[in-house]
């Protein structure tokens, strides 16, 4: 235990579920005038970030939020404080900081949780089941840890490389020996061997423990069927044996979200749509099986009041720097098993490990055109001269110029269009380029861009014009704008270059012809011209480049 005097401020005043998280050492310390208090904190470059409520007295806990807000040191970034108490948030929101609720906390009141022990072991009957086939738990005791501190270890490594994210930050740092002296930890043996640890991080009220947060649940890969909850209800039970009154799970993330508050129906979304990666839904639905006695709402207040900033601001709070270029790692082919490429298709060398900046340079390209199409966009919407360009410039089949077939897949005809052709845009050219170095990118890219239009005229002159001229009439009235030829030809050469993973790439097709559908578009036939170039292309690249 460190003789900081901060773990006097937490023995004091360390009721919240992280109150001992918050100690760990990506954490700075802020201590308030005349011994009053503490605030745990963390700091990135554009954000900091207050950890749970402040350590002091429950009516002075504002003033210290906005003396800490008030800092000069932050004035220059963005603050944020979370999670935080309804009461708390409530005060804030009074001060002028916005609001916002982030989700809500299970709580256990052990007495009420075990008043019926049949009902629970009816409500669990696969960990009850597990317990009678000789499955139980054991509390590892300080003089221990020693012996266990491998098995802990190696069970972390084990949990945090099966998941599709990387380690997070900020409270949700997933380190099971950091404070050892202060946690206590719970292993369930099953079959002879530790199959499963947690550990339980004290809540602290004037010097005395409150309660406990159940942290870090590490379970093997190869453990049983409701390990977790066994493992779980099993520590409750010794907790309550103790007299220990409460214990905590920690915050699902957007869960049980009140209507009525700050951007409900956005977080209410994300809640119920967000998949990847990170599934909040499925969280909240294992802490809600584990039959809480009572849900907390718990809130975020900041310095700012745009959503998306807050979004922004949380997300990077959250995130290590190779955050990105791991998560892509972590799912390729969502990614176990790797996408497996031709054999003639060999990769660039993978960059050395490094910060993010080195491996956006290696899609400097596809970066390059992104801010093109953007500025361009941007000069349409803001500037007479990008309107005169954009009115003059769109690929017109019935008047064909040379801005038609050059500039006019550079504009965009609105921001959603926008949106859209640049998300995919960078997905798969930025992946190309990544993968396979500039050449390809730039030569797959082009194709799209300037070719698929011409080529689809071509094609449909030939077909329409002798047998349909009232079809051959329709397509010469029609306009197009975008860089999605780009994107489908980006589409053609990852088509070519995967060996099995081929139908991944399947709804691209299926797309491309809604459009030609739901538009009454021939010209849209544009998209299957943009594949079919880009696989070609790909086939010459490399054929050229094995070539003896």
């Amino acid at each position: 235990m460190s003789a900081d005097s901060s773990f006097r401020f937490f023995r004091l005043y360390g009721d919240r579920t992280s109150s001992l998280i918050s100690f760990y050492p990506h954490f700075s310390s802020f201590l308030l005038p005349g011994g009053l208090g503490e605030i745990r904190y963390l700091e990135t470059a554009s954000v900091v970030a207050a950890a749970n409520e402040p350590l002091g007295p429950e009516d002075k806990k504002k003033q210290m939020i906005l003396s800490f807000f008030a800092d000069p040191r932050f004035q220059k970034k963005a603050r944020l404080v979370l999670p935080i108490s309804g009461k708390l948030a409530e005060e804030l929101k009074e001060a002028g900081l916005s609001v916002w609720q982030v989700g809500a906390e299970p709580l256990f009141a052990l007495r009420d949780y075990f008043s019926d022990p049949m009902a629970l072991l009816k409500s669990f009957p696969i960990a009850m089941s597990l317990k009678r086939r000789g499955a139980g738990i054991k509390e590892i005791l300080p003089q221990e840890l020693n012996h266990y501190q491998d098995r802990i270890q190696e069970l972390t490594e084990d949990w945090l490389s099966r998941k599709k994210l990387a380690p997070l930050g900020f409270l949700n740092a997933v380190v099971p020996m950091a404070l050892k002296e202060e946690k206590r930890y719970f292993a369930l043996f099953d079959r002879n061997q530790v199959s499963a640890v947690l550990t339980a991080c004290p809540m602290y009220q004037d010097l005395r423990i409150s309660g406990y947060f159940l942290n870090d649940v590490l379970v093997s890969a190869s453990a049983r069927s409701a390990t977790s909850e066994l493992l779980i209800i099993e520590t409750m039970r010794v907790l309550h044996e103790e007299g220990v009154r409460e214990v905590r799970l920690g915050m699902s993330p957007l869960a049980a979200l009140l209507p009525g508050e700050q951007d409900h129906r956005k977080l209410a979304w994300l809640f119920e749509k967000w998949r990847l990666g990170y599934n909040f839904k499925t969280l909240h639905q294992f802490k809600l099986k584990m039959k809480p006695t009572s849900w907390q709402p718990l809130y975020l207040a900041g310095s700012c009041d745009n959503f998306f900033k807050m979004i922004r601001m949380v997300t990077a709070l959250h995130l290590s720097p190779d955050f990105f270029m791991e998560f892509v790692k972590r799912n390729r082919l969502v990614f176990k098993g790797g996408l497996v490429l031709r054999n003639a298709v060999k990769p660039l060398p993978m960059p050395k490990k490094g910060r993010l900046l080195v491996h956006l340079f290696r899609m400097k390209w596809t970066l390059s055109f992104f801010v093109l199409f953007v500025s361009l966009h941007a000069l349409k919407v803001f500037t007479r001269f990008g309107q005169n360009g954009y009115d003059h410039s769109g690929y017109d089949p019935g008047n064909v110029t040379w801005l038609g077939v050059f500039i006019g897949p550079l504009f965009h005809n609105h921001g959603f269009h926008l949106f859209g052709d640049q998300l995919s845009f960078l997905i798969f050219g930025g992946a190309l380029e990544y993968v396979f170095g500039p050449r390809l990118f730039l030569m797959v890219s082009a194709l799209g861009l300037w070719m698929s239009n011409p080529f689809s005229h071509a094609l449909l002159y030939l077909t329409l014009k002798p047998f349909s001229p009232s079809l051959w009439g329709h397509v010469l009235g029609e306009v197009d704008y975008g860089s999605s030829n780009a994107v489908f030809s980006q589409v053609g050469a990852w088509l070519y270059c995967l060996k099995k993973n081929g139908p991944l790439l399947w709804p691209f097709f299926f797309y491309a012809l809604f459009i030609c559908l739901e538009r009454e578009s021939l010209l849209a036939i544009h998209h299957f011209v943009g594949i079919l170039l880009g696989l070609v292309a790909a086939m010459i690249y490399f054929a050229g480049k094995n070539a003896p």
